[in-house]
């Protein structure tokens, strides 16, 4: 009996400190996949003077990481992005209204690099903290409709409508931060945090803009594979 408590024992403290969630060790392969679909609305003023716009928008990712050496991914991905976005208006301006109606669509689709580094916080759970660098083409169309109204004695209508596209190249550099927790040793569920973002539309540096965006309602959830 005792050698069999003290067998007990030692496969105990095997269990214990064996690395059974080393998912990131060198040569893992890592497969994710992450999305977020976010909509918004947006009123200001009374009903004599009015403007709204309403907003969907959808982000899906996928890559394919190689750890080279533990707890550090290098890898490439691809970036999908969509927006659909209608605009109205009603002005008062002296004895005329003017009212507008609008719909703004933007697509990208984007092939990225990236490079993460994975630090373990407790057993199964890692915050890790990526650089992506993205190149695509963002492409946008619109069409709007306007109509104005005059309100006095000699009552007159006017109406107007337009149509518009254009597309240009993009390139965007992301350093983001991303939980992820590993329920088995082959399947992770991942949230990224937001991120800080530095784009450069058709490589013109005086319309680059710089973004700082933690706000969870553009968090993302995802799924992570080992392969």
């Amino acid at each position: 009996m005792p050698k069999m408590k003290k067998l007990a024992v030692t496969l105990l403290v095997l269990c214990c400190t064996m690395p059974f969630y080393a998912q990131l060790q060198k040569g893992a392969v890592l497969l994710s996949a992450e999305g977020n679909y976010q909509k918004s609305l947006n009123d200001n003023g009374p009903t004599t003077n009015h403007t709204q716009s309403k907003a969907k928008n959808l982000n899906l990712g996928v890559s394919l990481g190689l750890a080279l050496r533990d707890n550090f991914v290098v890898g490439a991905g691809l970036d999908y992005y969509r927006s659909v976005e209608d605009r109205s208006s009603q002005v008062f301006m002296g004895e005329t209204i003017s009212a507008e109606l609008m719909e703004l669509t933007s697509s990208s689709l984007m092939p990225s690099v990236f490079a993460g580094y994975y630090a373990p916080i407790i057993d199964r759970l890692y915050l890790s903290t990526n650089l992506k660098l993205a190149y695509g083409n963002i492409s946008s169309e619109y069409s709007t409709f306007m109509a104005f109204q005059s309100i006095s004695w000699s009552s007159s209508s006017e109406f107007r409508t337009a149509e518009n596209s254009n597309s240009s190249d993009l390139f965007v550099t992301t350093l983001y931060p991303e939980l992820t927790y590993f329920i088995t040793p082959k399947l992770g569920l991942s949230l990224g945090l937001g991120g800080i973002a530095y784009s450069i539309p058709d490589w013109e540096t005086d319309s680059a803009s710089f973004l700082v965006n933690f706000n969870p309602a553009y968090w993302s959830f995802g799924l992570k594979l080992a392969l």
